[in-house]
């Protein structure tokens, strides 16, 4: 099966899995079908290094000109948001013991897509041509006249021992370093005879379920058995997790890691060259160790992810959400006392419309102007005006509330709502309650991107900045999923009963509906679980 991302009309739409053979099939149709494009692209086999940053800048110069890419599961998932707005995310993971595309499908999508004329970048972990099968796929692609360029990349040879704090040579202990593959595709087994008798580190990649028969046939063949031995499982991952020990109990030791692992075997496996107590993470601080994926539109993304980062936490950002401007005409607005926001993009589309609609600002000066929060309010006055009502819980509900109570009996009063066309119903059951008259005018409406979506369940966090967000996130989910480790938090009591109608996932309320209070929850909840409580206090 696969799953393609797509961001244009003239794309497949694949938000599902559909069959691999399906999917090539289509696009080879589709490609070949528009007569336009019948120049021959460029494949990119460019290595994405080991997360964290390790790609090269050629590669990621090469993303960031991408028409199309095809990537795999080791890699950062960061990566594909420096691609442009409308290249062509596709994903072909490759993982032992998963069902997942194979080669000669791999093969056959990036030919379809550079004989359509585009720039594809193929994004593999690690190095293209270290295990990567790189090899195979310039093959292929070559005898058929397609351009394809190898940009290396740091391998996990190197990188995770590295990370682990072990160094691959060292002078005194270790003056050279052999790289095994753990599995052959052929089947051949490796040449234990000769591998333990060379010096140096030996680094076998892909070994973890053969790490038994690794170590085993070394010893058989005469390789000391308390020669240090280390398993660096999920490594340069907030998960990354070192096993030590010796060539005779490094393989029960590390019976319960997970893949992907790295078995180094040699003197150097005893070194610890590192100053890190918790995690790889390149800033230390209270969410050290921690990913988080955040969902909402680009500017909250945007502040969740600085925040979150500025703490350690290893941060997705995820603008599943955009914002359009409807096609409205702006009212006259004398007739009414109170103008409400309950957004910042409201505010911001407001005061566009206003000048696309060449409206003057003196138009206002009569009226009152409410909003949901401080955020909202510190936007306000970005166009040089203070808010008159800001409730002191920031929802709908309590903004509806005070707007009431400053009302009171006046029954020539009458608000303008300017919002969103999915915004809550509370305000105005609220305000109808109280029989106060008001308009509510959507000036806007959100617009989901699913290429934007993050996959897996690898994050310790999932973070929403709307109920909207919440919906786009769990709409296709079964609402009793096991999501493991991963926590769900929600900016304010509306998305969490969203959440709740939606998923029986574990969730997080923040106690502020604001971006600050989103990341004291996060981090009172991941101090909670340092301190063994498993959740907030």
């Amino acid at each position: 099966m696969i799953e393609c991302v797509e961001r244009r009309d003239n794309e497949i739409k694949l938000a599902e899995q559909i069959p691999l053979r399906s999917a090539v099939n289509t696009v080879y149709g589709m490609m070949y079908s528009m007569e336009e494009n019948k120049k021959i692209g460029h494949v990119y086999l460019v290595g994405a290094g080991c997360g964290k940053g390790l790609i090269t800048l050629r590669g990621l110069e090469l993303i960031r000109k991408a028409d199309a890419i095809v990537y795999d599961d080791l890699i950062d998932g960061t990566l594909t948001d420096s691609a442009p707005a409308d290249c062509r995310l596709i994903y072909m993971g490759k993982r032992g013991g998963r069902k997942s595309a194979n080669q000669q499908e791999i093969n056959e999508m990036l030919a379809a897509l550079a004989s359509s004329g585009l720039m594809v970048v193929r994004l593999k972990g690690g190095d293209p041509f270290v295990f990567g099968r790189g090899g195979e796929e310039y093959q292929y692609l070559n005898a058929r006249g397609i351009p394809c360029t190898a940009v290396p990349g740091v391998s996990s040879c190197i990188a995770v021992p590295e990370e682990a704090g072990i160094p691959v040579t060292h002078r005194g202990s270790a003056g050279s370093f052999t790289v095994v593959t753990g599995h052959s595709a052929d089947g051949n087994s490796q040449d234990y005879r000769t591998l333990a008798a060379v010096g140096g580190t030996l680094i076998f990649l892909m070994g973890l379920r053969s790490c038994r028969e690794i170590t085993g046939q070394l010893m058989q063949y005469g390789k000391d058995p308390d020669t240090p031995a280390a398993v660096i499982s999920r490594g340069c991952s907030s998960d990354e997790r070192r096993i030590n020990g010796t060539l005779s109990n490094i393989a029960e030791r590390a019976s319960a890691a997970e893949t992907p692992a790295v078995l180094v075997i040699g003197k150097n496996a005893a070194f610890a060259f590192s100053d890190r107590e918790e995690g790889p993470d390149e800033t230390i601080g209270p969410l050290s160790g921690k990913t988080a994926a955040v969902l909402g539109t680009p500017a909250f993304t945007d502040k969740v992810r600085k925040k979150l980062a500025g703490l350690g936490c290893r941060v997705k950002a995820c603008p599943i959400l955009s914002v359009r401007e409807r096609e409205i005409r702006l009212p006259d607005f004398q007739q009414y006392s109170y103008i409400v926001f309950t957004s910042s993009n409201g505010i911001r589309i407001f005061f566009h419309m206003m000048q696309a609609q060449e409206r003057d600002i003196r138009e206002l000066m009569h009226a009152k102007f409410a909003v949901i929060g401080s955020a909202t309010a510190q936007t306000l006055y970005s166009y040089s005006i203070r808010a008159d009502l800001v409730p002191a819980d920031f929802t709908s509900r309590a903004l509806a509330e005070k707007l009431a109570e400053d009302i009171g009996d006046d029954v020539n009063a009458r608000i303008l709502i300017l919002r969103a066309a999915d915004g809550s119903k509370d305000l105005n059951r609220i305000l109808d309650a109280h029989h106060i008259a008001y308009d509510d005018e959507a000036v806007y409406e959100t617009v989901v991107d699913a290429g934007k979506m993050p996959g897996g369940r690898d994050f310790s966090y999932v973070i929403f900045g709307s109920s909207g967000s919440v919906s786009a996130f769990f709409q296709d989910q079964d609402p009793g999923e096991d999501y493991g480790r991963t926590r769900f938090v929600c900016i304010g009591e509306v998305s969490a009963q969203t959440l709740r109608k939606m998923s029986r996932a574990d969730m997080i309320v923040a106690d502020t509906y604001t971006v600050d209070g989103i990341v004291s929850a996060v981090i009172r909840d991941a101090q909670a679980e340092r301190k063994g409580t498993g959740k907030e206090e």
